[in-house]
């Protein structure tokens, strides 16, 4: 687990697959961190900060996706051992979603 005072929420490593959608936009990659408040996705094309998507998280040990909507933070791109990748905030999720 990462630590940051800053952070609202804590963030979890995990190994996943995010897809995003948007329009006929569509593109997946690698779930690095995720939290309550958002989630960190490596090897998608840099997105527009703002934008929103909708979010599908495959995750270990689940079964369904998580299904949510997802607004562009920031992109980073890679240095040092660090994969390079965009950090969306959730937007909307249900309440299935966030007990997952």
């Amino acid at each position: 687990m990462l630590a940051n005072p800053k952070r609202r929420f804590p963030r979890a490593s995990l190994n996943g697959t995010a897809q995003l959608n948007q329009g006929k936009f569509r593109c997946s990659g690698e779930v690095v961190t995720l939290s309550e408040g958002g989630v960190f996705v490596a090897g998608i094309p840099k997105l527009p900060a703002g934008e929103e998507f909708r979010v599908h998280l495959i995750l270990p040990r689940t079964f369904e996706p998580v299904v949510c909507r997802g607004e562009v933070l920031y992109n980073l791109p890679p240095s040092d051992g660090r994969k390079g990748g965009t950090g969306l905030r959730f937007s909307v999720m249900s309440s299935d979603g966030q007990s997952r």
